[in-house]
């Protein structure tokens, strides 16, 4: 009986070695076992699953840029689904999806981003902060800086936007927004 290093199901049939490379560095994020099942072995073979967002559902993957994945936040795909948002495309934080399994509830859900992890996204939520990072955008001169990081002085005259950003600016959430718009 062989076992799959990234979902842990086992199973004997279409199972491949898994051996990975010498610069692979999420060997953490892995688990017990030698192989790759047939579902998970597409996840390493393709390194568009790396380099690009996508959403996978109903078996297929949709390789889009970051900020097209806005809209499967707000209103997410048909389960099972998975959810990964790259930066850089250099690390393989998506792989922490599968330790999980596949999303089953478009209320609550997991995503993975390359640089903050796995993230607990609630489209109600998301759709809030886009709403409100929007305006603040608008009003504050159109400078994500200033919505990731806080206004300088001179902006607090729109003091009730300024005064909720420096609530929001270092929620995961809230970064992942401002990033998307």
């Amino acid at each position: 009986m062989k076992t799959c290093v990234l979902c842990g199901n086992s199973g004997e049939k279409d199972f491949i070695p898994f051996h990975p490379s010498s610069n692979f560095t999420s060997s953490n994020i892995l688990g017990a076992g030698e192989s790759l099942c047939p579902n998970c072995k597409e996840f390493f073979s393709n390194q568009n699953y790396r380099r690009k967002s996508w959403i996978h559902s109903k078996g297929q993957p949709s390789f889009l840029k970051p900020k097209e994945v806005l809209p499967f936040l707000l209103s997410p795909p048909e389960p099972p689904f998975y959810i990964y948002i790259t930066v850089s495309g250099q690390k393989q934080t998506y792989l922490q999806l599968f330790r999980r399994g596949a999303n089953m509830n478009r209320n609550a859900f997991l995503i993975a981003d390359e640089e903050m992890g796995l993230l607990r996204v609630i489209p109600e939520k998301i759709s809030e902060l886009e709403k409100f990072a929007r305006e603040a955008y608008e009003k504050l001169g159109q400078k994500k800086w200033k919505l990731l990081h806080g206004a300088p002085v001179i902006d607090w005259r729109e003091e009730e936007i300024c005064a909720r950003i420096e609530k929001l600016k270092g929620a995961p959430l809230w970064q992942l927004v401002v990033r998307l718009i």
